[in-house]
C-alpha cells in the first residue's frame, strides 16, 4: 500500500523510531492480513506507544475509526479530550470520524470541546 510505504519514508526522513515502527508494523499486518491486518496491527502498535506517552490518545481513535469500532473510538477521542491534546479540535472535520458525526456521543464530545 503506498500509502505506508510514504509513512515509513517520512519515519526515516523525520529519525522518527516510534513512526517507523508504525509503519513497518503495518506493511506486515497488510503482508499477513489485508487492511484488517494493517489496521489491527498499527493498532495494537499505537496503543503500546500510548502506554509509554509517545503517541496521542487521539492517533488510537482514529485507527479505531477506520476499523468502524465506532464506540472505541468515542472512548478514545474522549480520552484524547480530557487530556486536552491539540489534535482533538480537528475531530469535527476530520473525514475518517465522518461516520461518528450523527451519534449522541460524538454530539457530547463535540459540545464539551466547544466546537
Amino acid at each position: 500500500m503506498p500509502i505506508v510505504r510514504e509513512l515509513r519514508s517520512l519515519a526515516e526522513a523525520r529519525k522518527d523510531a516510534d513512526l517507523k515502527t508504525i509503519a513497518e508494523r503495518a506493511l506486515s499486518g497488510l503482508a499477513s492480513g489485508g487492511r484488517i491486518g494493517m489496521l489491527t496491527n498499527m493498532l495494537e502498535t499505537r496503543r503500546a506507544l500510548f502506554a509509554r506517552g509517545r503517541v496521542s490518545a487521539y492517533s488510537v481513535a482514529e485507527v479505531l475509526a477506520f476499523l468502524n469500532d465506532r464506540n472505541g473510538a468515542l472512548a478514545w477521542l474522549a480520552t484524547s479530550l480530557d487530556r486536552n491534546e491539540p489534535e482533538i479540535t480537528g475531530m469535527k472535520i476530520n473525514p475518517v470520524f465522518a461516520a461518528l458525526h450523527d451519534g449522541a456521543g460524538f454530539q457530547q464530545l463535540l459540545k464539551k470541546a466547544r466546537l
